[in-house]
């Protein structure tokens, strides 16, 4: 049984995280949910912790941390605290679950995962994206590319593999060789099809323009709208009329390519989408 803590109570748990493990009690158990003291004040969010009742919620991060039975802590704090709660749950024993980033910088990365080799555990960013299609899309294109060049004309692989076909498991792939433009692979290269996120590489030229010309600002707020918040798909789970700035909404959709956070944005700027 894999008994597990979390560390903070924000969208991504209740809305990601909860919905999924709660699907799974038969190998999964949630037993803690530390929230701190100041997060807890008001009706509203004491009301939010009734809707688990099997879980316990506590304000003593030491609950947590001494507690035999929990052997996965999953963290999900704002991301300055990622790693100084990561290196407590190690020392205490526990395997960790960290929402991205995993720590702010590449050198307290190395420290953090130097720490989990010497105890002998598992410390692993919540990077999910790694199993989307279009992820998985792009790593075969990678070991297409490969392929091509190990048997490119005139390589004795080549002249071994000839007539040799390749294909990958998507509706559409092209592989262009940049400086000279030539089509190295096509797979229903002429279909029309929906840019899908490159829209969202659109968005933040447009955003990173509008920063430079002075029309907005990292710190101004931007006002979430129902209709940005329902976005759905890879989002970061904004609520409607939720408030964040240009600074971490960016992040949102350069890090987490979040819908959500890209419509935002573009209302922000321009009205609409």
């Amino acid at each position: 049984m894999l008994t597990v803590a979390y560390i903070g109570f924000g969208n991504s748990v209740v809305r990601y995280h909860l919905p999924y493990v709660e699907r799974r009690d038969d190998y999964i158990k949630v037993k803690f949910i530390y929230r701190r003291a100041e997060d807890r004040v008001g009706a509203a969010e004491q009301e939010r912790e009734t809707w688990y009742p099997d879980i316990t919620f506590t304000s003593d991060i030491d609950e947590v941390m001494k507690d035999d039975e929990v052997n996965l802590i999953v963290i999900n704090s704002p991301d300055e605290f990622h790693v100084e709660y990561t290196m407590a749950a190690l020392k205490h024993g526990k395997n960790v679950l960290v929402e991205k980033p995993l720590a702010l910088t590449s050198e307290e990365a190395r420290e953090v995962f130097a720490f989990a080799k010497e105890k002998g555990l598992l410390v692993m960013s919540n990077n999910n994206r790694r199993y989307d299609p279009d992820m998985r899309t792009i790593r075969k294109v990678m070991l297409i590319c490969m392929a091509m060049v190990i048997l490119a004309p005139g390589t004795a692989m080549a002249q071994e593999n000839k007539g040799l076909a390749l294909t990958i498991d998507a509706k559409a792939a092209v592989i262009m060789e940049a400086s000279s433009g030539e089509i190295i692979f096509e797979q229903n290269g002429d279909e029309r099809r929906a840019p899908a996120s490159v829209t969202k590489v659109m968005t933040m030229l447009l955003i990173y323009e509008a920063l430079e010309q002075n029309r907005i600002a990292w710190d101004d707020v931007v006002t979430v709208s129902e209709y940005a918040a329902g976005m759905g798909g890879s989002q970061i789970y904004l609520e409607p009329m939720e408030q964040q700035t240009v600074r971490d909404l960016v992040k949102s959709v350069v890090i987490a390519s979040a819908n959500d956070g890209a419509v935002a944005l573009a209302e922000f700027i321009s009205g609409s989408e």
